[in-house]
């Protein structure tokens, strides 16, 4: 792969040296480069035991664990800077279903939900996976409810709320106590979150719709009670970029907004949205194709910036932008890139849940052939996205979930 070396700017309105990145995705900055290894000579074995709980080396690392499948379709808890597998669900005496997976960590009851449904999305089934984290192990699986269709599953305090496609798209929750709750009508979400608040828990997604009096891109957020999920809100975003659309959303790690990544003409455009839905500020991050499976914030790199990674699928890829929070202020972004080996797989009906951060240094891919572990090195003047070898994430396989402790670890 060709690099061309990024141009050095300096703004005069902040103390601060950013790089800017050239027009190509291809081009920007240094894309991420594999240490080519005499296999003969140099063999990595995963590791038989964890390194020191807490950070990593890289010093905005942090190391959680990972929830994910193995390429059996088990349901496996890893250390997230290892890939060592901690737990396994136990082997199931009846045929798994698969082929369409989901999984999310509960961080209120610390447990694995996950969602599995049949190749042609005709029905599925919830179930639920304590968890024992002292051991640590998985405690025997629980059936949860069938689902008509496709779906995504969330953990919220009062249970499980179950983003669904079959006889119409809705939302609904499943409460622990068995007590039925009333669904709401609402679009599949291309992105979700949770978020914690004076007046309780909300989510919020990103959503397109297609129907009169409002298309394009919205902003929904739904309050969660303890009895019922509310009929989502919805605040306009505008007209969406690509056809079929493909942009994701992600919170801000600084600001109370969100940013969307879009496809407009061939080229990566990132966005950042006051509550209202307002465009505030905007990014071009080079050229690209193919589809956006995912967005997420790596965290805040200072009192202004923050760092943001981008998931793209045909061909697979991550790009990882460092911007400057929205101000009347000249600015520029960082943009790194790395093309995967392993394909990505697309998630043209619900978000993608195939990359996690570990801090705003590491993440987590998983692609086709397993799940890969990306270092953002900041060398002086060649910024780049690299692959860790050391991580054993040959036999895993996505979707991944970090076993968290806050809403601000693990975005849903």
């Amino acid at each position: 792969m060709e690099h061309n070396e990024s141009s050095v700017r300096w703004s005069p309105l902040r103390s601060l040296l950013i790089l800017s990145c050239a027009a190509s995705l291809g081009g920007c900055a240094v894309a991420g480069e594999r240490d080519e290894r005499n296999v003969g000579t140099l063999v990595f074995e995963c590791p038989t035991a964890l390194p020191p709980e807490g950070k990593g080396d890289h010093p905005g690392a942090v190391v959680n664990d990972v929830l994910g499948f193995d390429v059996a379709g088990r349901l496996s808890w890893f250390h997230g800077e290892t890939g060592r597998v901690l737990a396994q669900e136990a082997p199931r005496h009846e045929a798994a279903l698969a082929l369409t997976r989901d999984v999310a960590f509960d961080r209120w009851q610390r447990r694995a939900i996950v969602f599995e449904s049949d190749e042609e999305g005709i029905f599925g089934e919830v179930s639920i996976h304590d968890m024992d984290h002292d051991e640590p192990r998985f405690e025997p699986r629980r059936h949860s409810i069938w689902v008509d269709g496709r779906a995504r599953v969330m953990g919220v305090p009062q249970g499980v709320l179950v983003f669904e496609e079959g006889y119409g798209e809705r939302w609904k929750l499943l409460r622990d106590d068995g007590v039925p709750t009333v669904s709401v009508p609402a679009p599949r979400p291309a992105s979700a979150w949770l978020v914690e608040g004076d007046e309780g828990l909300e989510v919020n997604a990103l959503a397109s719709v297609t129907s009169s009096p409002v298309d394009g891109l919205q902003w929904l957020r739904a309050g969660v009670s303890t009895t019922e999920i509310t009929k989502p809100v919805d605040y306009s975003l505008g007209p969406s970029a690509a056809d079929p659309p493909v942009a994701r959303m992600a919170p801000s790690a600084l600001l109370v907004g969100a940013y969307v990544v879009d496809l407009r003409h061939e080229e990566l455009v990132l966005s950042y949205h006051e509550p209202d839905g307002t465009r505030v500020d905007a990014w071009r991050l080079g050229k690209a194709t193919g589809r956006i499976e995912q967005l997420l914030s790596m965290g805040a790199l200072g009192d202004d910036q923050e760092r943001l990674a981008v998931l793209l699928s045909d061909p697979g890829r991550v790009v990882v932008a460092d911007v400057v929070e929205p101000s009347d202020a000249a600015h520029w972004a960082m943009v790194r890139t790395l093309f995967l080996d392993g394909q990505v797989g697309i998630h043209d009906r619900f978000f993608a849940r195939d990359m996690v951060a570990q801090g705003n240094a590491n993440l987590l891919v998983a692609t086709g052939t397993g799940v890969v572990a990306v270092e953002v090195v900041d060398r002086a003047q060649r910024p780049a996205l690299v692959v860790n070898d050391a991580f054993c994430g040959d036999d895993l396989r996505g979707p991944l979930a970090l076993v968290a402790h806050s809403l601000g670890q693990a975005p849903d």
